[in-house]
Parts: C-alpha cells; structure tokens; sequence
C-alpha cells in the first residue's frame, strides 16, 4: 500500500459580522463596506485556495467566535474541518491551531495562513509543502512586517511565544526565534494583506466587486 502523507492548511478566519472584521479599514471606508471588503476576500480565499482534485491538501478553519462555526459552516462550505480559535492572543490561538492539527488531523505537514492576502493561492500553499520537505520552518512574509503563511513538520512553540503581534516586527522577532533554535527556514515571496484604504486602492479587483 502506497502511503500518502498528510497536508493539512487551515485559515485563521473570523465570522463576517459587522463592527468586528477589518476594524482599522472601516475607520476610512465606515464598517458596512468593511464587512463586505472581507466578506470579498474569504470569497477569494475559497476560490483560490481550497484544493482542486490535483492538489495533495486539505484546507479547513479555525474560526472566531466559536458560537457562529455553524452559521459560517452554512455561508463557506467547502473546507475541510471548521475548529474554534482558543487562546488570550494571535501567537496563542495559532499555536493551539497547530497542535490541534497535528494531534487530531495526523498531519505530517502543518500550514497556518491569513483570510486577508488577495493574491495568496494554490500554487504558493503547494510551493510551502514542498519547502517544507527540505526546511523546518516556511514563512510567507508580508510587506508590513508581519506573514501570512507559517508552516512547519513539527510543534516549535517558541515560535508563538513573546512575539509582538500587530506590528512590523513580527517577521523579525520570528526569524530570530527559529536562528535561536537552529531552525532551517524557507521565506517564500513577499505577498500584501488588505487592512487599510490605502492596501484597498492596490486591489482595483477587489472595489471594482464593491457595491
């Protein structure tokens, strides 16, 4: 029997509710066409990004606030699993997300990656998974300092540990984690999230869907 290793992605994900996705953009453009900026964007997260029958993973979520997974089951039903976010912060609630792929998806390979990267898609996840073979960690960083995609074969921690989360240090303050430990890491090409006006006029794709 031919043994087919597990690849597992999921996407941190929040319900779209409005007042509570895409805060500092809603400061410009008011918070209806926030909510409908990423309700836009886990669109094309799922056409993107969930797996064709040629691709070698399976993508779920973990998703906030845990009361809403069955609404959000009903509105995105095409991923994999649909898990809660636990934690008091981001590098809490990914590395929870990690050890709970690991521990109950059996997954060799392990990729956490962002709702809100317009451009991120099957070809760069299969690219990680094939990093993944030869290095420790993969990162996919982006252009404000921080990554969208973090991927690894084996729970490291300290990854998610004493990290400033939110700001242009995260990438950094990561890498030097994984210098400390001696971990081999693959940086993939730098990609741009959408959180503010100004990353909005970037995706003309995006406002031209806008109502």
């Amino acid at each position: 029997m031919n043994y087919t290793p597990v690849n597992i992605v999921a996407v941190m994900a929040k319900h779209p509710e409005l007042t509570k996705v895409k805060t500092r953009l809603a400061k410009s453009i008011g918070n209806e066409k926030a909510l409908e900026v990423y309700k836009l964007l886990l669109d094309n997260l799922c056409d993107n990004c969930i797996p064709s029958k040629k691709n070698s993973f399976s993508l779920g979520c973990f998703l906030t606030p845990p009361k809403l997974i069955p609404e959000f089951q009903t509105l995105y039903d095409s991923f994999a699993f649909y898990n809660r976010q636990d934690g008091t912060d981001l590098g809490e609630r990914m590395m929870n997300a990690f050890q709970n792929i690991f521990s109950t998806q059996n997954a060799e390979k392990a990729i956490l990656i962002g709702a809100d990267i317009p451009h991120l898609n099957r070809d760069i996840i299969e690219d990680a998974f094939k990093n993944l073979t030869t290095h420790d960690i993969v990162l996919g960083p982006t252009d404000d300092g921080g990554y969208f995609l973090i991927g690894m074969k084996k729970m490291y921690t300290e990854l998610f540990k004493k990290i400033t989360w939110g700001t242009d240090k995260v990438l950094d303050e990561t890498l030097q984690v994984c210098k400390r430990f001696s971990l081999q890491v693959k940086l993939l090409e730098t990609l741009s999230d959408l959180d503010n006006a100004e990353d909005l006029e970037s995706y003309p794709e995006i406002v031209k869907k806008m109502q």
